[in-house]
Parts: structure tokens; sequence; C-alpha cells
């Protein structure tokens, strides 16, 4: 795949100083998907509430009202939850709720993978007690986020080929 190679050829070339505490978040890409969906769906439940009330179709008027708040809600929700904290200091990535301690991990791999129905670049770690965490690369600084995994795990880091 094109693209995996010319990532993986631009980490290889990569070089910088990493700092201590770093905050990645959703790129600007995909924040700008969620804000366009939630504000259709918002359109939409607001469009559909407007001629159900001048239908006196007051069921799917509050229906349509509920579509528009879910539409907002969402957006907000995948935009402002994703979060990876690599915290060099403390020891500990934080994706999400869940923290990992960095001394815990077995191995990391970069690797073409599968997510919510889509092939993309992402990085699997694996502890040492067996279980296994994806970090699809969707976030902002890819390539500064993946040269961190690859200068702390120097032996334990794998780039796997494309098949």
């Amino acid at each position: 795949m094109y693209f995996y190679d010319d990532f993986v050829n631009r980490l290889l070339e990569y070089s910088t100083d990493i700092k201590n505490n770093n905050k990645f978040g959703l790129s600007l890409r995909k924040k700008l998907f969620w804000i366009f969906l939630g504000s259709s769906i918002f359109a939409i439940g607001i469009k559909g509430a407007y001629d159900s009330f001048y239908n006196e179709k007051y069921i799917f008027m509050i229906l349509f009202i509920i579509l528009g708040i879910y539409g907002i809600f969402a957006m907000f929700y995948y935009i402002l939850t994703y979060k990876i904290e690599i915290n060099l200091d403390n020891g500990k990535i934080i994706y999400n709720k869940t923290e990992i301690d960095i001394d815990n991990i077995d191995n990391v791999v970069l690797k073409i993978m599968f997510y919510k129905k889509k092939v993309i670049t992402g990085i699997q770690v694996v502890t040492k007690d067996n279980k296994a965490y994806v970090f699809p690369l969707i976030m902002n600084k890819k390539t500064y986020f993946v040269y961190i995994f690859k200068e702390k795990f120097k032996e334990k880091f794998k780039i796997e080929k494309p098949q």
C-alpha cells in the first residue's frame, strides 16, 4: 500500500526531541467530518420538526427534535472525547479512560488494520498480561505519535509489512 509505505519512510527519516508530556486529539479532517455530520442531522431534525408542527403531527415533531439533539450531542461527544496522552514522567499512556503502564508493555507493532469497517494504519500495543490495545492513527501529529513509540521501545517496536 502506497500510503503506508510513504508513512513508514517518513517515520524512518523523522527526528525530533521528545517532550515528557504529549497530548493528541482528533485530526482536523475527522473534526470537520463530525461537525458536518452533526450539523446535518441537526438541520434534518429541525426541518422535520418544523414540517411536523405545521401538519399537526406532534409525535413526529418530538421525534425530529430528539434526532436534532442527538446530532449535536454526537458531534460534541466524538470531537471532545478522543484524547490520547503519553506522559513519560509518570510512565503512563492514557487513552480515553484506560491507563496503560509503559513498563508493562511487551511489544508495539505498527501495521495496517481494520477499524470500524475501514482499513487504516494503527499501532497495536500488547502488555505483559496479554492485553492488546489498538491506537488508530486518526489523530493530529501521527508521525510524532509513532516516533515516540519507536524511540521509547526501540527493541520492542516492529513495523509490519503489508501483504
